[in-house]
């Protein structure tokens, strides 16, 4: 009798494995809202490598007997798709691509990959419209950064606080990424604070605080730093006319400085306001640079923000519009550089994964699906016979999207 052949391929099994390694690898990635969009390629449905995200909407509520009718308005987000790819490649003689000698790259491979999709994520955070700054603390808007030791807990307390007023839903899917260098200081001047005996120990384990103050607390060496641009903190910018929207523009901000994307500045009589309640706080409400600009000679410049002014519910963000004159104050020192903190509940950032073809001729493929994250890895192997090279590859096809900034704060310093 024949041997039956082995109809599981080598790829398909080392797919597998990619996937779960990849998916435990990642910081960011797995905690995020996952949305995959079913008709994706499919025929009919191929709209190019950009992808639109379906957003809840909102309505307003009346008392009394009359009805308070709303109209649903549903809005969309765009997500750019961007697909990643990590491989090896060896001739024959050096190495024989079988399932275990591949199984032993996964872990290090998916290592990779996930810090580079994580990466992708966390350069998003200057689309968070939050911050909260370690130091000196006064009523109403935040204070300047003053170089004050990150190892407490009150940025994070004041970053939750902003993040409630904001609607954040009070669940355990809120977490906060910090960068190796604050995550040294912030365990040791906080380890007393924890008493889960698991816990503590994951911090000397793996240098993770656990859960403290709300959140899940992470490390990552893939957080951002953020550098000021040259516009002056307290040079007198203000407001140039009566304006709403998600461009402004400001007078005096200095003759041909520069504004680099992600900046802060909160405008004076415009405060944060509660989406659900729609009561203004009592916390200006800052502004995010979205794009580099710089100023003309005379001082003016015009930058596009989030959030975008809007006074009408139900899409209210702000208590008022911002008044002509109205001062400008922007946040941090001129061309200050700091490592960014990042908190954020799950809601504030989705990410989408779709699959990638597998029909390659001439090549072993296979994939594997993650049913959480709906996270798909495509994984090839192909042989050279100019070279006598095998070469093996992971693919990913992906997209980031900040699709409620207002839970999402950074802190910085």
């Amino acid at each position: 009798m024949a041997i039956a052949s082995n109809t599981f391929s080598v790829s398909d099994l080392v797919a597998k494995a990619a996937v779960k390694s990849l998916r435990n690898s990642f910081i960011l990635a797995s905690r995020c809202t996952s949305n995959v969009a079913s008709t994706f390629g499919m025929n009919g449905f191929k709209g190019g490598d950009t992808v639109r995200i379906k957003l809840p909407p909102r309505y307003i509520s009346a008392t009394g007997a009359a009805i308070q009718k709303n109209n649903t308005v549903n809005s969309t987000v765009p997500i750019t798709l961007v697909q990643r790819n990590i491989g090896i490649g060896a001739i024959t003689k050096d190495m024989t691509l079988s399932i275990d000698s591949l199984m032993q790259f996964v872990d290090p491979i998916m290592a990779q990959l996930a810090s580079d999709i994580d990466s992708d994520g966390f350069a998003l955070y200057y689309k968070a419209q939050n911050l909260t700054t370690p130091g000196a603390y006064s009523a109403g808007s935040p204070a300047a950064w003053t170089g004050a030791d990150l190892a407490t807990l009150r940025p994070f307390l004041d970053a939750k606080a902003r993040l409630r007023e904001k609607g954040m839903p009070t669940d355990d899917r809120a977490y906060v990424a910090v960068t190796p260098a604050q995550s040294a200081g912030i365990v040791d001047g906080l380890k007393s604070l924890f008493q889960d005996a698991t816990q503590v120990a994951e911090q000397y384990k793996r240098g993770l605080m656990g859960i403290a103050a709300g959140f899940q607390w992470l490390e990552s060496q893939t957080m951002p730093t953020h550098t000021n641009g040259t516009r002056a903190l307290g040079a007198g910018a203000a407001i140039d006319g009566a304006q709403t929207g998600s461009s402004l523009l400001l007078k005096s901000v200095g003759n041909a400085v520069t504004i680099t994307r992600g900046d802060q500045f909160t405008v004076a009589g415009v405060y944060a306001i509660n989406p659900l309640t729609r009561v203004a706080t009592n916390k200006l409400q800052v502004f995010t640079v979205q794009t580099a600009t710089t100023s003309s000679a005379g001082g003016a410049a015009t930058v596009s923000v989030v959030p975008a002014i809007n006074v009408t519910s139900p899409g209210q963000t702000v208590s008022a519009g911002a008044a002509d004159s109205a001062a400008v104050l922007w946040m941090g020192a001129a061309s200050a550089s700091t490592e960014v903190a990042l908190a954020w509940h799950k809601d504030g950032m989705y990410v989408a994964f779709f699959d990638l073809d597998s029909n390659l001729p001439g090549a072993e493929a296979g994939k594997a699906t993650d049913p959480t994250t709906g996270m798909t890895v495509r994984v090839a192997k192909q042989y050279n016979a100019e070279t006598d090279e095998v070469v093996f590859r992971a693919d990913v096809l992906y997209g980031f999207s900040v699709v409620r900034g207002e839970l999402m704060s950074r802190v910085q310093g």
